[in-house]
């Protein structure tokens, strides 16, 4: 979808662009009550699938705006050229735009995964068993009781950031470069 926005040339493509430009900027309150009318009306709550829908819902805009700006940093001569080598439009994608991407790419999915895994709103209104919980609503339940065992609290809370700190530090020099580029022009 980022692709074919920066891309492509198609009638309706200013209409798409902004409509995920104004989806980007709701707050993710704003979304509660229609999702949660659509997802009773599916009779998916508190399944897995609830969250799945939920959290695409969420970060799709967000992941479709930074991508595309991604991708119109990537010069179009380049494509032309492998164009003209014989490269369809399939093979460009693979072969040239995402490995140049690629750090662009990374950054979205881990900005994705960190939505998704630090989520608590949607967890919290969408699930109601305590065997379907996420961690940040689990973890809520802990800080819940009367009594704080805060060695247990603690550790929730470490064993809840642990993934995401690894994941940043596995791909740190990818999200520099892709956060940064097309941060200056020319």
């Amino acid at each position: 979808g980022a692709y074919a926005l920066s891309r492509l040339r198609f009638k309706g493509r200013m209409t798409i662009n902004a409509s995920f430009y104004t989806v980007y900027m709701f707050s993710g309150i704003l979304l509660v009550v229609p999702l949660f009318k659509i997802i009773t009306a599916l009779g998916i709550y508190d399944t897995e699938m609830a969250l799945i829908i939920t959290m695409v819902t969420q970060t799709l805009p967000t992941a479709v705006f930074m991508l595309k700006s991604y991708f119109d940093t990537i010069p179009d001569e380049i494509e032309e050229a492998a164009m003209m080598d014989g490269l369809n439009r399939l093979q460009i994608i693979f072969r040239i735009t995402v490995p140049l991407a690629m750090s662009g790419l990374i950054s979205v999915f881990v900005y994705c995964f960190m939505v998704a895994w630090n989520d608590y709103l949607f967890a919290s209104i969408f699930l109601s068993s305590a065997s379907n919980f996420t961690l940040p609503v689990g973890l809520n339940a802990l800080f819940s009781t009367p009594d704080y065992i805060w060695g247990r609290m603690m550790a929730a809370s470490l064993v809840t950031a642990l993934p995401v700190v690894i994941m940043y530090a596995l791909s740190e020099r990818f999200i520099k470069s892709g956060l940064t580029a097309g941060g200056v022009k020319g």
